[in-house]
């Protein structure tokens, strides 16, 4: 039995960008959202240094949403892109890569009252496709591949948040 490990020494290093812009001028309680994240990343164990397994460079998320003042009611989309990434051959001869992927989410929420505040969220509702290449070496020689390709779920979240 092979697993993939994170041991040793490691740092992450990371920007976050994001942006908020109202669209009131056009549809009162209009809104548009995007952020960025960019990552670098590197693990020291037994005197090999390679970026930490399974870390993507970076992703993103873009959406809109709507919020109705008077009933105190938000809906929106966003779409959601995680790079892929490509783990160098490790000190046991194992490489992973992913495809990058995205995903759509649904979300609404309704502000009950002061304390309260119910949430509904579809994420993920396009049920992409992850697709994952696995390579295992022996003395430089590629001895294995195995590809897998598998079609994400779609999930539903409900939650209630107060805050005192």
């Amino acid at each position: 039995v092979q697993r993939p490990y994170n041991a040793g020494e490691g740092s992450l290093y990371g920007i976050e960008l994001e942006m908020k812009k109202q669209l009131n001028e056009m549809v009162e309680g209009l809104g548009v959202f995007a952020n960025a994240t960019v990552q670098d990343s590197s693990l020291t164990t037994n005197g090999f240094t390679r970026p930490i397994k399974q870390t993507s460079d970076y992703l993103y998320n873009v959406g809109i949403d709507h919020t109705i003042a008077a009933y105190k009611f938000t809906y929106g989309a966003a779409y959601r892109y995680v790079g892929g990434y490509e783990d160098p051959v490790d000190e046991n001869g194992f490489s992973q890569t992913l495809k990058g992927y995205g995903s759509l989410d649904l979300y609404a929420s309704k502000r009950l009252n002061p304390t309260f505040k119910m949430g509904l969220n579809l994420k993920n509702i396009t049920r992409e496709s992850i697709e994952t290449t696995s390579q295992l070496y022996s003395g430089g020689t590629l001895v294995q591949t195995q590809r897998d390709k598998e079609k994400s779920r779609a999930s539903v979240l409900l939650t209630l948040e107060g805050k005192w």
